[in-house]
């Protein structure tokens, strides 16, 4: 039996944990991606909620975004599968993994709210 090609990670037992989300992308090439939740009502302005969201984004190499109102969601792959190749094959490969984790992620914040 295969196994799903995104798995929802979190460790809700760990001190340190809290309540970050991880994403298993369980195909070749294994990447794991940490997910990030911005929303407004957290910050003082819209301006000082883009300047982290951007400073977030530049800390990784391969991720994807979500608008998931009233959040914006960051995407960023903590660890990708060693072996991984540097083209621009390779990087539009992860592109595209990212932008299928989005979508599934979407898919399940959504399947979550109707809980």
């Amino acid at each position: 039996m295969k196994i799903s090609k995104f798995l929802l990670c979190e460790n809700p037992l760990a001190d340190q944990s809290d309540g970050r989300v991880f994403i298993l992308h369980t195909r070749q090439p294994v990447i794991l991606a940490e997910c990030f939740h911005f929303e407004l009502p957290d910050y003082s302005s819209e301006e000082e909620m883009e300047a982290d969201i951007l400073k977030c984004k530049l800390v990784f190499n391969t991720g994807s975004t979500l608008d998931y109102p009233p959040e914006y969601i960051v995407l960023g792959a903590i660890w990708i599968e060693s072996g991984t190749e540097a083209t621009q094959e390779a990087a539009d490969g992860l592109a595209g993994i990212m932008r299928r984790m989005a979508d599934w992620y979407k898919s399940y914040l959504i399947w979550e709210d109707s809980q």
